[in-house]
Formats: structure tokens, C-alpha cells, sequence
């Protein structure tokens, strides 16, 4: 093999690493579902990964938010009337969103370090 060739198959693997790594960088972040109309399904069908397999219907667990799980039973499945999801971007823009959030709705503001920054944000 010439020293182009290996040179050539070198840039393409290369090219091939690169595009899986920004493939992925592309879906970290943090999705927002919205569910109205939530009514426990008695008898679901589920397939072999335990996923509800019935129309408008969804699995819940809370994962860190069990507060805003009142009414709720975790790890049911819920047929929903209507839902709505929107991709926040990534989690420190979702984070910096959530924190004007905040400000807007006047909770009083703590400081925090973010690491890495060298500084502290209120």
C-alpha cells in the first residue's frame, strides 16, 4: 500500500469517528414531554422490553421530580388525551433558561459555582 493510500484510508476513518461523535453530540440534550388527559390504563399490552404498545399511551416513573408526581402511581401506564414535546437544546442552555425562568417568577436567587468557570452566577 502506497503511502497515499494509507494516508487516504487514515483521513477517511478519521471523517468516519468524527461524524459518529458529532452524531451523538447532536442528540444530548435534554426533550420536554407534556401530557393532558392522563387516565391509568387496568390491562396494558406491552412488548418483550416492557414498552405500552396501545395508542396515546405512555409509561411513567419519575426520575428526580417525585413531587411533581402527585396522583400518579410510578410505573404504570397512562393513556394520555393529547401531548406536546419540544427538544430544550442542551442541558447548560436548558439550565441557563431554567435560571431566567427563575428570576422571572422571583424566586430569590442563590449563588452557585459552575465548575470549570472560575466564577460565581447568581
Amino acid at each position: 500500500m502506497s503511502r497515499i493510500q494509507l494516508k487516504s484510508r487514515i483521513q477517511l476513518k478519521l471523517i468516519a469517528i468524527l461524524f459518529c461523535f458529532c452524531s451523538f453530540a447532536a442528540i444530548a440534550g435534554l426533550d420536554v414531554t407534556a401530557y393532558e388527559g392522563l387516565a391509568m390504563v387496568k390491562a396494558p399490552r406491552l412488548n418483550e422490553e416492557g414498552e405500552p404498545q396501545g395508542q396515546n399511551e405512555v409509561l411513567l416513573t419519575p426520575a428526580g421530580f417525585e413531587e411533581r408526581f402527585a396522583g400518579l402511581e410510578r410505573g404504570k401506564v397512562y393513556r394520555y388525551q393529547s401531548s406536546f414535546e419540544f427538544r430544550a437544546g442542551s442541558y447548560s442552555g436548558y439550565n441557563h433558561w431554567r435560571n431566567e425562568l427563575a428570576k422571572l417568577a422571583g424566586y430569590k436567587q442563590t449563588p452557585s459555582a459552575r465548575p470549570g468557570h472560575g466564577k460565581i452566577e447568581l
